[in-house]
């Protein structure tokens, strides 16, 4: 009779063990997100560094053309929407495929851009997230590349 009785009891969890398994997923996934958000910003950093230097390099090349910089005040290179652009007229089709833009364009991000007057010199900025060691000397907010007249590149 006993032996019946046993084989009848159906096996299943309680709810305080559902409960608690609930709670260890929870408190895990608590742990991992900062974790991944950290690496999504470090991942964005790592590609305006190297958007920044594909558009240094597509610079240089223009420079070695024209003798000077593509010509622009100051701004977002992402703001292509003004025809009077230097990127719309010459610069994008020939030296670069396309116009790199901020993985955060759109949300206080950009890729900023600034030449003098005459296009000999040059200043391209970018608003690090994570990886600020690459700008100390900047605030350790911005990287930044530019050109000095004295024909060299200085990274900081």
């Amino acid at each position: 009779m006993k032996s019946k009785l046993k084989n009848n009891i159906k096996k299943s969890f309680t709810l305080i063990e559902l409960l608690v398994v609930i709670a260890i997923i929870g408190i895990l996934a608590a742990i991992g997100m900062p974790a991944i958000s950290n690496a999504r910003a470090k991942a964005r950093d790592v590609r305006r560094v190297a958007d920044l230097n594909t558009f240094r390099t597509a610079l240089e090349m223009y420079f070695s053309d024209h003798d000077q910089y593509p010509v622009w005040t100051s701004g977002c290179i992402e703001d292509t929407s003004t025809t009077s652009s230097p990127f719309l007229l010459d610069f994008a089709p020939k030296y670069i495929g396309q116009i790199p833009k901020d993985p955060l364009f759109g949300k206080g991000h950009c890729y900023y851009y600034k030449t003098t007057t005459n296009g000999s010199d040059y200043h391209l900025l970018s608003l690090l997230e994570k990886d600020t060691q690459k700008s100390q000397e900047d605030g350790g907010e911005y990287m930044v590349m530019q050109h000095q007249q004295q024909d060299r590149l200085v990274m900081r």
